[in-house]
């Protein structure tokens, strides 16, 4: 769906061709976050080119349906309490 700020309501756009996946997923995270590496402040900064192409990655992958599939470890949950 698409929330527009300056009424508060919301569009929505129809059901995912994926919608039965997502249903019976264990995951409270959306697919499109499951697989991607979990960056802290730890992590330090990221250089712009490289946190720009990560960007865009993720974009296209939103933009043709193609969400990354997989499942977040116990590591990537204690990284974000650093």
């Amino acid at each position: 769906g698409i929330y527009h700020l300056e009424t508060g309501r919301v569009e929505f756009l129809g059901r995912s061709p994926r919608q039965s996946e997502f249903l019976t997923s264990d995951s409270s995270l959306p697919p499109s976050l499951q697989a991607l590496p979990i960056r802290t402040t730890v992590h330090g900064w990221m250089p712009h080119p490289e946190a720009l192409k990560l960007l865009k990655e993720g974009n296209e992958r939103f933009a043709v349906g193609a969400a990354i599939a997989g499942r977040i470890t116990p590591a990537m949950r204690k990284a974000l309490v650093k």
